[in-house]
């Protein structure tokens, strides 16, 4: 296929969507997402920097580097997921790790937190030095989405240990 096809399929629809970070009811931080509709409309792609946007999150949060790094692909991918909601749908991630709970959430108008929390005092603190010792084994992910008074919620394990892979396997 000539690349001169390929711009001419591609360029259907290019919206943008404002992401908020929140904190305590206000809105700290702005980015934006770019959505487009590529092949015939087959294909979605969402397109943003949300560098600032998660610099400003994973600051917050921990002083462990991988923690950082885990929350930060987390919310990197609610931010990019926040573009296929609707109306009020809300979006919930909890990633139930080996010694911690992280939380990301986003909804239909752009908002998005995430946040680390200990699952229990009893755990002694655990160093590592990659994303997958830090997740562990039989770590799960479960998500929650909801519109107004009904929600869904799917539960799934994290087989390849790194957040990336593991929200696309969830929605296979």
């Amino acid at each position: 296929m000539a690349v001169s096809n390929i711009y001419q399929r591609a360029a259907y629809v290019i919206t943008a969507l404002t992401i908020h970070y929140v904190t305590k009811g206000y809105s700290i931080m702005n980015s934006e997402i770019i959505k487009t509709l590529l092949f015939d409309k087959q294909v979605r792609l969402f397109l943003t920097d949300n560098t600032e946007l998660v610099r400003s999150i994973v600051n917050t949060n921990t002083r462990q580097l991988i923690a950082k790094q885990a929350l930060a692909k987390a919310v990197s991918g609610m931010s990019l997921l926040s573009a296929s909601l609707k109306d009020n749908q809300r979006l919930s991630a909890i990633f139930m790790l080996r010694t911690n709970k992280l939380f990301a959430d986003t909804d239909a108008q752009g908002n998005v937190r995430g946040y680390i929390s200990k699952r229990s005092s009893f755990h002694p603190e655990v160093t590592s030095s990659t994303i997958k010792e830090w997740i562990g084994n039989h770590a799960s992910i479960r998500m929650i989405k909801g519109f107004e008074m009904q929600q869904f919620t799917g539960i799934t394990e994290m087989p390849y240990k790194n957040i990336d892979d593991d929200l696309s396997y969830y929605f296979r």
